[in-house]
C-alpha cells in the first residue's frame, strides 16, 4: 500500500500529495491498462442504460460536481469527489474493480435522477403517490430510480450485494416499527411494519 496515501480520504487540492498522485503524476502501462478496463465498464454501462452510444466518457455524463476515477499501482482503484473549500474526497476501492465500477455508476445515476426530476418534478411525484407515502419520497425515488436502471444494466438480475447496499440507504435513520425492502419480482419498493 501506498504509504504516502494511506489512510486519506480527503485532501487538499493545492496540497502536494493530491497534486503528485492526482493531477501532475505521469501513468504508467499498467495504470493505464486497468483504468481502461474501468472505463470500458462505465461506458458499457452509460450505453446500455441510457441508450445513447457514447465511444469516450464525457463530464457530462457525471454529476454536477466534479468527479473522477482511476487506478494507482500500490493504491488500486479510486474514485475522487469534490467537497468543498478546494477539498477532495478519495475512496480506494483497492484492488476491486467491480466496486470502483458501482462508485462511478451511482455517480452517473445521480446526474440522471436529478436531471428526471428537473424536467418534470411534479409529474414524477404524482406518480410515486399512487404507491408510496410521500414522507418517504426522496429516499424512494433515489432508490428505486437506481434499481430501475441497474434491472436494465443486469437484465432483470440485479447481484444481492447492490440491492442490500440500497436497502441498506433506504432503511437508515428509519424508526425500528419501518423497513423498506427491495421486492426482485415486482420491481418495487415495500413499505412495512416491522414485527417486535
Amino acid at each position: 500500500m501506498n504509504t504516502e496515501l494511506e489512510n486519506k480520504d480527503c485532501l487538499s487540492g493545492k496540497g502536494k500529495i493530491f497534486n503528485k498522485y492526482f493531477v501532475t503524476g505521469t501513468k504508467n502501462n499498467s495504470e493505464l491498462s486497468k483504468e481502461k478496463l474501468l472505463s470500458e465498464k462505465v461506458l458499457d454501462f452509460y450505453n446500455k442504460v441510457y441508450g445513447e452510444e457514447k465511444d469516450h466518457l464525457t463530464h457530462n455524463m457525471f454529476d454536477y460536481d466534479f468527479h473522477s476515477f482511476g487506478y494507482l499501482d500500490d493504491y488500486g482503484y479510486y474514485t475522487m469527489t469534490y467537497d468543498g473549500g478546494n477539498y477532495y474526497i478519495i475512496h480506494n476501492h483497492k484492488e476491486d474493480l467491480d466496486e470502483a465500477f458501482v462508485a462511478v455508476a451511482r455517480n452517473i445515476l445521480a446526474r440522471g435522477r436529478r436531471n428526471e426530476l428537473y424536467q418534470d418534478k411534479r409529474t414524477v411525484k404524482k406518480e410515486y403517490k399512487k404507491d408510496y407515502r410521500m414522507k418517504y419520497f426522496d429516499t424512494i425515488y433515489q432508490a428505486k430510480y437506481d434499481l430501475d436502471k441497474w434491472n436494465i444494466y443486469y437484465d432483470g438480475n440485479i447481484p444481492k450485494k447492490i440491492i442490500d447496499m440500497y436497502e441498506d440507504y433506504m432503511n437508515m435513520g428509519l424508526d425500528n416499527s419501518t423497513e423498506m425492502k427491495y421486492n426482485h419480482d415486482t420491481k418495487k419498493i415495500m413499505v412495512k411494519k416491522r414485527s417486535l
